[in-house]
């Protein structure tokens, strides 16, 4: 698999559905004199180009703040993959049998986690101890877009190009930005840079690795 093809698969498409879904209840709102007029399901275009872009601009940033990934092995830790995302399963299913649980107001937060999460726990199952030994090399491609991403969706906010149902969201703001908002921001941004960490690390690369047949002694050896 390649990047693109994981970026594809594991972030654009679940936020192409979220998007689609979280419009259709009502979540998101735009401003008719603000956008082209082309609208493609319930969403405008100029939301599918953002999906698309967005994960362009944060595999760029993490191109263009790239450090090569030291060579030397580490120690694979099976027990801090499957502990770690057994706990990520754990609150995923959680969220789901409790969904109806809590008030319309936390309608967006809920959508968010719900699709959000399983990308994430696949990379968690996959690669936790290598996220976790670049870590500090992940901060740098995942926080910087995320908090230039979050700061511009403050301004689309304010000014009017987009809004957000009061009735479907928690109404709860970080300086100005609904929480909501930030969250997907800070999750679509980790994706991606998790992404693109685990498939530059060797050690990654290895465990992808499709191992051909070989013929012994004119037997066929796995």
């Amino acid at each position: 698999m390649s990047y693109i093809e994981f970026i594809a698969l594991f972030l654009i498409a679940p936020i192409l559905i979220a998007g689609i879904q979280v419009v259709e209840r009502g979540i998101w709102g735009y401003d008719p004199h603000r956008v082209l007029g082309i609208i493609i399901g319930w969403v405008p275009l100029e939301e599918y180009l953002f999906f698309v872009l967005q994960p362009i601009l944060i595999g760029l940033w993490g191109l263009r703040s790239w450090t090569p990934i030291r060579e030397s092995p580490i120690a694979p830790s099976a027990g801090l993959r499957w502990g770690a995302g057994s706990i990520m399963v754990g609150a995923w299913a959680v969220l789901l049998a409790m969904e109806n649980r809590f008030g319309p107001q936390w309608t967006y937060f809920k959508a968010i986690l719900a699709w959000g999460l399983p990308p994430l726990i696949l990379q968690i199952g996959f690669g936790a101890d290598l996220l976790w030994d670049n870590r500090r090399s992940l901060l740098i491609r995942w926080i910087p877009p995320a908090l230039f991403l979050s700061a511009a969706d403050r301004l689309a906010i304010a000014e009017g190009i987009w809004f957000l149902n009061p009735d479907l969201t928690t109404g709860l703001t970080v300086l100005g930005l609904p929480v909501e908002e930030g969250l997907f921001f800070f999750l679509t941004s980790l994706l991606v840079a998790g992404g693109w960490t685990l498939w530059m690390h060797p050690a990654a690369r290895h465990r992808l690795l499709i191992r051909k047949p070989q013929r012994i002694a004119g037997r066929t050896k796995a």
